[in-house]
C-alpha cells in the first residue's frame, strides 16, 4: 500500500496553494479550503464549508456574500484502472487558523468530511474529489486574515 500525503492552505480569503507529492501517481490540491469573509459578533458560531453545496453558519458567525468561500479540490492521476483507495482526513482538535501577523490568536477547524472517503479509482486511473469542514469562530474574534494547513493522505491499495 502506498500512501501519497498532501498540505492544502486553508485562509478565510481566496488563497489558492497547491502542492504534490509524485512517484508513478501524482496527488495534488488544485484548490484551497477558503471559508469566506464573515463578521464576528459577541456570540460564538460557527461557518461550515461542506464538501458539496453552500457555506453555512450558526451561532454569531455572519458570512458576508463578497467572498463565499469553497471546499478544498483535489485529484489523483497516474493510478492503477479501478485501483481501490481510501482517504484520511484531520481529526478534530488538531487544525486550527492563525492570524496573519499574531499567531497566538487562533481558530479551530473541525469536522472534516469529504466527497468520497473510499471506492476505486476511474478506468483511467484518476480521481477528483473535495474536502470541507467547520470553523469555530469565537465571541468577539479577532478580525483578520487567517491561515493555516491540514493533511490528507490517499491510501492507494
Amino acid at each position: 500500500m502506498k500512501k501519497h500525503r498532501v498540505l492544502a492552505v486553508i485562509a478565510l480569503l481566496s488563497t489558492v496553494a497547491c502542492a504534490s507529492v509524485s512517484w508513478a501517481q501524482t496527488f495534488t490540491a488544485t484548490q484551497a479550503l477558503a471559508f469566506g469573509t464573515f463578521a464576528p459578533s459577541a456570540v460564538a458560531g460557527t461557518i461550515v464549508i461542506p464538501p458539496v453545496g453552500l457555506r453555512g453558519k450558526s451561532g454569531g458567525a455572519y458570512p458576508i456574500a463578497v467572498n463565499l468561500g469553497s471546499a478544498a479540490s483535489f485529484s489523483v492521476s497516474g493510478g492503477g484502472a479501478n485501483q481501490p483507495y481510501s482517504i484520511t482526513l484531520p481529526s478534530n482538535g488538531v487544525v486550527s487558523l492563525s492570524l496573519v501577523g499574531s499567531p497566538g490568536t487562533t481558530m479551530a477547524v473541525n469536522g472534516f468530511s469529504s466527497s468520497t472517503s473510499s471506492g476505486q479509482l476511474s478506468g483511467t486511473g484518476a480521481l477528483a474529489f473535495t474536502v470541507g469542514a467547520t470553523l469555530s469562530v469565537g465571541s468577539n474574534q479577532a478580525m483578520g486574515n487567517y491561515t493555516g494547513n491540514f493533511e490528507v493522505t490517499i491510501n492507494l491499495q
